[in-house]
């Protein structure tokens, strides 16, 4: 009897399969990205369709990836990404792979140890640059050539490789790229990133079942003889439940044997159950020299694709005959450059035979062998995790050194399992280093631990400065977990204990001190002392210090009942041109002094200066500044009157997978754009509904979704609502914002929910303190809105008067959109006064300078008094930028500068196929056929 090679099988009862994997093929090279999902028990047969789908893919011109995970590999990030993009990156010239990594695929750069420039990911878990960054190299791969991606195993993938292949498994419409991943059947509970991936609503699954009697009686008389017995078939389809491998692996011990297939030895197979195979494969092991199953044990633990050189070298055995024993018992495949098991059921059969002393010793040996040899620090971290502790200071070294690394491709909690175990050394001389950087790494991965670990590394910390950069991390690790005075202790504690002569780490201290102040309202009553103490340098910032006293005095003032003027001097001092923009690496004194200029109505100039650090934000991959700076920009835009910028920002700030601090603005403008677009109340309940927005009224954020929540409930007509949200502003806290009706006009706000509820004098008291505090701070768009309202208090002439001097007022100020609105409401007070020809001219002016801002809600007010005024307005659709959705306007806005829909995605962060998509609705709605008649249509003002 002669035992066939288990590769030059035909493929059984895998035509459905095989011709779903070809019609995927034939998508992608059609342009149509696919995702397919293998599933099935170990030993299905999952490993060979895929092999199938990658020869067939290679002969259709293809360019074919392969990975196939392992749980050793589980130990290092992106392991798996490595395998599959590795071979096609690093054998590439140098000219061409530059290429490869243009645009934000640079951000991939660290993942593939390529020689570019990178960055390690601010504070939290940074991991999504690295997602876009790799997901944009896959789109360039695949522009020479379409792509086929296969992961094997995918079970046991790295987590961050799962999160990628997920991230690019949600995003292949448009790409020329195949990903097939095959997997025995994950648990959610378990395994959540590997279920959510084969849960794909747009994955193709295939579900390889077992193989039929017939198909079985073919297998095992292709692997045994042709003479086989039909009975002895069966009873071997009995014993393996058709699982291919398991018939494989029968068949051999039936051949090793001797054992004659016949009906009357029909009973021997069934003595092997399917859970048996390990024994099968030992015996088989058993039978080769003593050199043989060292070099498998040693391949096992080196893990699949081992190099035969470190094999040999770990095994302390030669390599050319055993390995030619190991090829000949269908343990290892017949390849000379790297060392493969057959099937991963063999190889960890042979990993798991090993007694588990003799595990960690191989794999300390292996740490050490892997190190010399030049490979990845994770890839030595992985050796080293699954050995024993030795109190070795190189073994400390090597897993700081895989943590740093973790960390950098946005992994913290891989690092801290890496830190936990250098802790486990023993090596009392690292230990407060250690300690640290462990705390630094829980801290990035969210674990409460690193409140402990932080408590003994300040505690044990040898330098002040040491001491110092562990409590500031601490601070805003409990800061932005919802624990600010706790936050503020830390922070005190370690200046208590500082040196007297520690003038600039005393000085950190206090930035931060401070910069907690403005991030809660709980805090700012702990460091009021500080705050108080802030002085104005008398010129520009010299210092971060002396930027944040500046930045802290700006927006004090501007919250308070200070001068504007005042205000918008002491932020625009602060703004030093090295001032960090990114709220998440220190960017509070640029947040805080922009948004003074916000309050104190400097417009325009906030909206710059959002801009540039928005750009800079995405440039970097940033997606957590994006977030935070889009939030801000919307409102600097709403208040400019441009409601669709407004919206436009508030929606990307939403819609980015990651919180910011600065949700509850996002939220706010959100609101409002959708108030003046004329949502009706139903869209503005699944807006406020569906967001994610946490509410935190100790933010003083909360302050702008509180004063949205009040418009939002008068636009639905509940006056009673509104009046109970107004009327909880009524705060003395500087930070509340509530004596500056810039920050919020809840008066006004107030005094139109009284008069709807019968309550004119209350009414008008209200809203005239409201025009005396924005007299008095001289922010003339807020004292325009308080005469506005308190105009259509008083009708009659005095009425008409008061809103005459709102439009004056307004019409030389930023806010355009209050403007309309004032205008609006005279045209109104005049049409009843009986001088319909004057109210006539005046609505009209409102309603075009209300179409221009996209205002649906003033222009539709307007509409109505130019009826009843005696004109016919042309009741107009949406038109020009009003007609697209805030994504739509998102993606032309940025293709009218001329950026190819490659650029534009990159820098929304969504997929060229999205884009492509956004950009056509938007050719369409504007009836525009090129960027430069799109440049041309967005610019021109909104038709009326």
């Amino acid at each position: 009897m002669s035992v066939a090679s288990h590769s030059s099988e035909t493929l059984l009862e895998r035509d459905a399969e095989l011709a779903e994997l070809e019609a995927a093929l034939a998508g992608v090279i059609a342009g149509a990205g696919t995702l397919v999902v293998v599933e099935g028990a170990g030993g299905i047969g999952k490993s060979r369709l895929v092999a199938a789908a990658r020869q067939r893919a290679a002969a259709s011109g293809l360019c074919v990836l392969a990975a196939r995970a392992s749980e050793l590999e589980r130990s290092f990030s992106f392991g798996v990404v490595r395998q599959l993009l590795e071979p096609a990156v690093l054998t590439v010239p140098e000219a061409q792979r530059s290429g490869l990594f243009s645009g934000a695929a640079r951000l991939a750069a660290l993942v593939l140890d390529v020689d570019q420039e990178w960055e390690e990911p601010p504070e939290g878990k940074r991991i999504f640059p690295r997602l876009h960054g790799l997901y944009w190299l896959c789109a360039n791969l695949a522009v020479e050539r379409p792509l086929l991606m296969t992961v094997d195993d995918v079970q046991w993938a790295d987590e961050s490789s799962l999160e990628f292949l997920g991230f690019l498994g949600r995003r292949l419409e448009g790409l020329r790229i195949a990903l097939a991943v095959a997997t025995r059947p994950v648990d959610p509970g378990s395994d959540p990133l590997a279920a959510q991936l084969l849960a794909e609503p747009a994955a193709t699954r295939l579900r390889l079942r077992e193989l039929s009697v017939p198909a079985t009686a073919v297998l095992v008389r292709s692997r045994i003889g042709a003479s086989a017995d039909d009975e002895f078939c069966r009873a071997c389809h009995r014993a393996t439940a058709g699982n291919p491998f398991l018939l494989g692996e029968l068949a051999r011990e039936v051949a090793a044997e001797g054992i004659e297939p016949v009906a009357a030895n029909a009973a021997r197979p069934l003595a092997l159950e399917p859970q048996g195979v390990s024994r099968v494969v030992l015996l088989r092991l058993a039978r080769l020299p003593g050199h043989a199953r060292k070099l498998a044990h040693a391949v096992a633990v080196l893990d699949d694709g081992a190099e035969p050189r470190d094999a040999a070298e770990l095994a302390a055995e030669p390599l050319a005959e055993a390995h030619f024993q190991l090829v000949r018992a269908e343990i290892l495949e017949g390849q000379d450059e790297s060392l493969h098991f057959v099937h991963p059921i063999v190889k960890n059969t042979l990993y798991r035979d090993l007694e588990p002393l003799q595990r960690r010793r191989a794999h300390a040996g292996a740490a050490r062998l892997r190190h010399a040899r030049g490979a990845p620090a994770e890839e030595v971290g992985a050796h080293l995790l699954l050995a024993d502790p030795t109190g070795d200071t190189w073994v400390v070294e090597r897993l700081r050194e895989a943590a740093r690394r973790a960390l950098g491709l946005g992994d913290p909690a891989l690092a801290a399992t890496l830190l936990e175990r250098a802790v486990a050394e023993r090596a009392a001389d690292r230990r407060p280093a250690i300690m640290a950087e462990l705390a630094h790494a829980e801290a990035r991965a969210g674990r409460s631990s690193a409140v402990d670990h932080f408590g003994e590394a300040i505690a044990t910390a040898e330098a002040p400065r040491q001491r110092v950069l562990a409590a500031r991390e601490l601070a805003g690790f409990l800061m932005y977990g919802g624990h600010p005075l706790e936050a503020v202790r830390a922070l005190q504690s370690a200046r208590e204990a500082l040196p007297p002569d520690e003038h600039e780490l005393d000085e950190l201290l206090q930035v931060s001190l401070i910069g907690a102040g403005y991030l809660s309202l709980a805090a700012r009553s702990q460091v009021s002392d500080l705050i108080d103490a802030m002085r104005d340098p008398g010129g520009r910032a010299g210092s971060l210090l002396e930027a944040v006293h500046l930045a802290g005095l700006a927006l004090d003032t501007a919250m308070g009942d200070g001068p504007a003027q005042r205000a918008a001097d002491l932020a625009q001092r602060a703004l030093q041109p090295e001032l960090p923009t990114d709220p998440s690496t220190g960017g509070t004194a640029f947040l805080v002094a922009v948004v003074a200029l916000v309050f104190s109505e400097r417009l325009s100039l906030a909206h710059d200066l959002y801009t540039t650090a928005l750009d800079d934000a995405r440039a970097r991959g940033n997606v957590m500044g994006v977030a935070a700076i889009s939030a801000l920009r919307a409102m600097a835009a709403y208040r400019r009157g441009a409601v669709l910028d407004a919206e436009e920002d508030a929606n990307a700030a939403l819609e980015t997978p990651e919180a910011t601090g600065l949700d509850d603005v996002a939220l706010a403008y959100a609101l409002l754009a959708a108030v003046e677009r004329g949502a009706t109340p139903v869209e503005l309940d699944a807006l406020a509904e569906g967001s994610a927005v946490v509410e935190d009224p100790d933010a003083p954020p909360y302050t702008q979704l509180l004063y949205a929540r009040g418009v939002v409930a008068l636009e639905r007509g509940d006056p009673a609502r509104a009046l109970e949200i107004f009327r909880s502003f009524d705060h003395p806290e500087t930070g509340w914002g509530a004596a500056n009706p810039s920050v919020a006009a809840w008066r006004t706000g107030a005094a139109l929910a009284l008069a709807a509820l019968g309550d004119p004098r209350s009414a008008e008291r209200l809203a005239a303190d409201e025009v005396d505090l924005a007299r008095a701070i001289g922010t003339s768009r807020s004292l325009g809105m308080a005469l506005r309202v308190r105009g259509m208090l008083a009708r009659g002439k005095p009425g008409v008067a008061l809103l005459r001097e709102a439009v004056d007022i307004l019409r030389d100020s930023e806010g355009r959109l209050e403007h309309a609105r004032a205008l609006v409401e005279l045209g109104a007070a005049i049409r009843r006064a009986g001088r319909r020809a004057e109210a006539r001219h005046v609505l009209s002016e409102g309603y075009a300078l209300a179409a221009e801002c996209s205002s649906q809600r003033i222009a539709a007010h307007a509409r109505a008094e130019l009826a009843a005024a005696g004109a016919r307005p042309r009741r107009s659709a949406l038109a020009g930028a009003a007609a697209l959705t805030p994504s739509e306007r998102r993606v032309a806005t940025i293709a009218a500068t001329g950026a190819m829909n490659r650029e534009i995605a990159q820098t929304l962060f969504v997929t060229e196929k999205t884009v492509e998509t956004h950009l056509g609705h938007a050719y369409a709605k504007l009836g525009v056929h090129s960027r430069h008649e799109l440049e041309a249509t967005l610019a021109a003002p909104a038709s009326s």
